[in-house]
């Protein structure tokens, strides 16, 4: 487990999760209670990094969020 308290951004935690987890399931697509698809962290990464991206792009950092 990280401790997300220990990171200072989104992408950062993502980032050294999908390293240390790149081999282990991340979602599994199920359709009417059959498996799909099954992914891994490692092929997750791409688009946990665009949102990721997006996210920090768009939401505000902790500091403005403190000083409101």
């Amino acid at each position: 487990m990280l401790a997300a308290s220990t990171y200072d951004s989104l992408g950062a935690l993502l980032s050294d999760a999908l390293v240390q987890w790149k081999r282990e399931t991340a979602l599994i697509e199920v359709d009417r209670k059959k498996v799909k698809h099954t992914f891994t962290y490692r092929e997750c990464m791409p688009e946990v990094a665009r949102v990721a991206s997006f996210l920090s792009h768009t939401l505000p950092l902790r500091s403005e969020r403190e000083d409101a």
